[in-house]
């Protein structure tokens, strides 16, 4: 119940005496049912700054001292409405997009299509990329920021003008200045102080100033529903001459195509013209694990897409997704033989959010996070060399496995790829 729910239930009162009595009652209790709520959260709170707000709803209602799950806050007025949730992160992938895209779904028009991107709003001072859908006035925007998904859901309210802030007391919204946890420094997408900022206040925070020398930068290849010169899947553009590669099972299976033209020169160190087309010689259980399972072609010459090979597996024709190149660093997923592979992933996925790497599709370069065991030795050895002299090149979900495709690092340099090796792993 919001203060203004309260006046409207009180101005429907018949008993002008019981009204004056019931007001202040009624304010108390909900002041203090929200002072339970609040001061039982133990998880960050995000709120609009210079928005008058209030508690809008939680889940869990905290008996027994238990903490509620999540909190929302809310600012309603004339021109305009705002919501502000704040949730703890869970251990479930989401697919952003889609989630802020039904946020705004009208369901009394179901022909009325929601325009999905990513767009900055400004989080303590810094701008960070949100998965944000729009339709007509309705907007709606989701991100993860440290440990806590904020989904903000507005009508009428500009999102340029919206400064979401920490409180550093979530008692603090009742009142009418609340404190705001201090601003963050803005830092360039490459700069590894992002990864020591990001350890702070964690069990890695130790480890902050190695992780951060560590750091390696990447392009994450997001889906897209935009026109783009690269994909994952479906069927390859190739120049006229060049033959679809078999392997061992027959054709092999089109994994992904990329225009390096899009690659962005400070992280991609190879050649800047034409495409990259990778196949591998999967079987129809869309694995393998040998020598020349992978071929790597580079064109120059116009493509024009291919047809499937009549004799290609049923299980080879990947669904195909348009993927944008989008630069930003990595951080490995072990320390040594001593880590902690919670802790690491879950600074991945920080980072990640904080590069507006939402719904990647897979990842060029920079440090590959395993499945299981970290096989770039193995490949290093199939293609003759040691993993200290070879670089992951592409990392994809795109078959039922994760799929690693590596090659030498001087090889990338000077634009060869026919020493590339490729293994797959289960979870």
């Amino acid at each position: 119940m919001t203060f203004a729910a309260i006046g409207a239930l009180l101005a429907g009162c018949g008993n002008q005496d019981r009204a004056k009595e019931e007001p202040s009652a009624m304010v108390d209790e909900w002041d203090a049912e929200q002072r339970k709520v609040l001061g039982a959260a133990r998880f960050p709170i995000y709120v609009a700054e210079g928005v008058p707000m209030e508690l809008g709803g939680w889940g869990h209602a905290p008996e027994g001292g238990l903490p509620p799950s999540h909190v929302r806050l809310t600012g309603v007025d004339e021109q305009t409405e705002l919501s502000v949730d704040s949730d703890p992160v869970d251990e479930y992938e989401h697919d952003w997009r889609a989630e802020a895209a039904d946020r705004v779904r009208d369901l009394d028009d179901p022909d009325a299509k929601a325009v999905s991107s990513t767009r900055s709003l400004r989080v303590d001072g810094v701008k960070l990329p949100f998965a944000f859908a729009s339709r007509g006035e309705d907007w709606a925007a989701i991100a993860r920021v440290g440990e806590v998904v904020i989904t903000v859901s507005a009508r009428g309210v500009d999102p340029d003008a919206l400064h979401l802030r920490r409180l550093v007391d979530p008692l603090e919204v009742l009142s009418d200045t609340p404190k705001y946890a201090p601003p963050r420094e803005a830092f360039d997408v490459l700069d590894p102080r992002r990864v020591r900022e990001l350890t702070a206040g964690t069990p890695l925070e130790d480890s902050g100033p190695e992780l951060a020398k560590a750091a390696r930068p990447g392009l994450a290849l997001l889906a897209t529903d935009e026109r783009s010169s690269s994909w994952i899947g479906g069927r390859p553009a190739l120049p006229a001459d060049m033959h679809w590669p078999t392997g061992a099972h027959g054709p092999m299976v089109f994994i992904a195509q990329l225009a390096l033209a899009d690659l962005d020169p400070k992280v991609w160190p190879g050649p800047r013209e034409g495409h990259l087309h990778i196949f591998c010689a999967a079987d129809e259980s869309l694995g393998f694990e040998d020598e020349g399972a992978c071929r790597v072609l580079h064109s120059v010459d116009a493509v024009e897409e291919r047809d499937f090979p009549p004799d290609l597996h049923e299980y080879g024709e990947l669904h195909r997704q348009r993927v944008e190149p989008s630069v930003g660093l990595t951080v490995p997923d072990r320390l040594g033989t001593d880590y902690d592979w919670e802790q690491l992933w879950s600074l991945r996925e920080r980072l990640a959010s904080e590069q507006g790497w939402l719904n990647s599709e897979g990842q060029l370069l920079g440090w590959p996070f395993w499945q299981n065991d970290d096989n770039l030795g193995y490949l290093a050895g199939l293609g003759g060399g040691e993993a200290a002299d070879w670089t992951v090149l592409l990392q994809t979900g795109a078959l039922d496995g994760e799929l690693y495709v590596a090659l030498p690092t001087a090889d990338l340099a000077a634009g060869r790829f026919d020493r590339a090796e490729a293994i797959i792993e289960f979870d």
